[in-house]
């Protein structure tokens, strides 16, 4: 405690005290002489000088990364996973730094060629989501295990970060990225990468001692983005077409902890209206949000309603977010859109429907409201919303932040949807979430299909600046995203 005082108490000139205390602060000095003079009298060594030597010497080493193992897990589908964990040399010894779990993005097993030639390949949803590797040619867990990629992480992705310094996350994403030359990773597998960048950004956090987000740079510890709670899922089996319902609440100043109460009890009261017109059950999608078909548009409205006053809450203080996935809609032959089974809309018709649910229906966010290449339609609709409301694009390939302007120069979307499974790397998704920011767009982050319980989403959403944080619902494995959100 003396040598601390001391330390503390050192002759600095006045004018530079503030600066030696904040020198002292950035590099932890008083904690480490704390920790070493503990050890010096635990052990007593009969060169304490030597000793002491030694040990700072020992912290002067940078620590490095010497291996990544890898193993097979289960996520929230119910489908195998990789599990990536990492190992580094800190003060002279090996240890395990930390282990992450890579999410799922949405896949399907396609089946190519004929007799001998015939194969099963695993082909993402995203137009830019990197592969998944699976073991498709093996029935064993329905052509779905990850063994293989684990097999690349222990060999090809561990032999390319080992020797880095665990805290410098760009190198090693840079490094893991390059790993497999193919822009699809279709050799070592975006999951592989994925699950080593992920468990790399908790190990740099652990080095360093810090919240992973305030390692990947956020500027404040407080969790600034909205929560957006996904309520409904809306089947393709429905007349209503649209994909699903998120609410958020209204008010963005409303602390963390407290959004994570006020959207829980929403939920819970949708829930329960579910139930009493359902009594079999309501299915739940692997989001945790609610499987519901409807006939009318008008059905959702009254049931959320209901919901509102069931919560305990005010009409208004929850604003609703609809994934409209109009690609999914779309008649080809006749250029329109059938949002409900049977009714047939022409764009500019769509576009009124969609100002009125935002004018009348506290609607405050519109998903992928029409084909991606209907750039006409995206620019009336944002017209027409005047800022009332904000259009999403859901893609996070950085080609699809140019996409959010028109061929005329025009802003045709408010905002691009970023999920971490798209984005194939902790640092691509920084990079995506800055790129977006740079041109002025929001950003909204999204939970992958299959979740792993982690709470890491909720510290690169705080990281990434973005806008709105969709976790899915808080229910299951997301629990834990919406725990990290009220810890932050």
């Amino acid at each position: 405690q003396q040598v601390v005082k001391t330390i503390m108490a050192a002759r600095v000139d006045l004018s530079a005290k503030e600066a030696a205390q904040q020198f002292l602060s950035k590099h932890k000095i008083v904690p480490t002489i704390e920790t070493m003079i503990n050890e010096l009298c635990r052990l007593q060594p009969t060169d304490a000088h030597a000793f002491m030597s030694s040990y700072l010497g020992e912290l002067a080493q940078a620590p490095t990364i010497t291996k990544i193992t890898s193993e097979e897990v289960m996520n929230s589908q119910g489908a195998p996973t990789l599990q990536a964990t990492i190992f580094g040399l800190v003060r002279g010894t090996e240890t395990q730094l930390a282990t992450e779990t890579a999410p799922s993005g949405a896949y399907q097993l396609v089946q190519q060629g004929e007799g001998a030639e015939q194969r099963w390949e695993c082909q993402p949803v995203g137009q830019h989501q990197p592969l998944e590797l699976v073991d498709a040619s093996n029935t064993r867990w329905g052509r779905r295990g990850v063994l293989t990629a684990a097999q690349h992480v222990t060999a090809t992705l561990s032999a390319a970060i080992r020797g880095v310094d665990p805290r410098d996350q760009n190198e090693i994403d840079a490094r893991l990225w390059a790993a497999d030359p193919d822009p699809r990773k279709s050799t070592v597998g975006g999951n592989s990468i994925l699950a080593c960048s992920l468990a790399a950004a908790r190990a740099g956090a652990a080095v360093a001692k810090v919240s992973i987000a305030t390692h990947l740079g956020a500027s404040s510890t407080a969790f600034s983005p909205a929560l957006a709670v996904h309520l409904i899922a809306i089947p393709r089996s429905g007349k209503v077409k649209l994909r699903g319902v998120h609410a958020a609440l209204a008010s963005r100043a409303t602390p963390a902890r407290d959004a994570v109460a006020s959207l829980s009890a929403f939920y819970t009261a949708v829930k329960d209206i579910a139930a009493r017109k359902a009594p079999l059950g309501t299915p739940l999608a692997t989001s945790g949000a609610l499987v519901m078909a409807f006939d009318k548009i008008e059905m959702i409205w009254e049931l959320l309603n209901e919901a509102v006053l069931l919560a305990g809450l005010e009409a208004g203080q929850v604003e609703f977010l609809l994934d409209c996935g109009a690609s999914q809609y779309y008649d080809e032959a006749k250029q329109k859109y059938d949002m409900v089974a049977g009714v047939l809309r022409a764009p500019a018709d769509l576009v009124n429907d969609y100002a009125d649910m935002c004018r009348t229906r506290h609607v405050r966010a519109l998903i992928d409201p029409f084909r991606a290449d209907d750039a006409a339609s995206w620019a009336a609709l944002r017209k027409v919303l005047s800022g009332s409301a904000r259009v999403f694009i859901s893609d996070t390939a950085e080609s699809r932040v140019a996409a959010c302007t028109g061929q005329d120069g025009a802003q045709i979307a408010d905002g691009l949807v970023v999920r971490l499974a798209q984005a194939g790397t902790v640092t691509r998704f920084l990079e995506t979430c800055g790129a977006a920011r740079a041109a002025g767009l929001v950003v909204w982050a999204a939970a992958a299909e299959g979740e792993t319980g982690s709470g890491v989403l909720a510290d690169l959403a705080l990281a990434g600046s973005v806008a709105v944080a969709a976790f899915g619902a808080p229910t299951r494995d997301r629990v834990h995203l919406f725990n990290r959100a009220s810890e932050a």
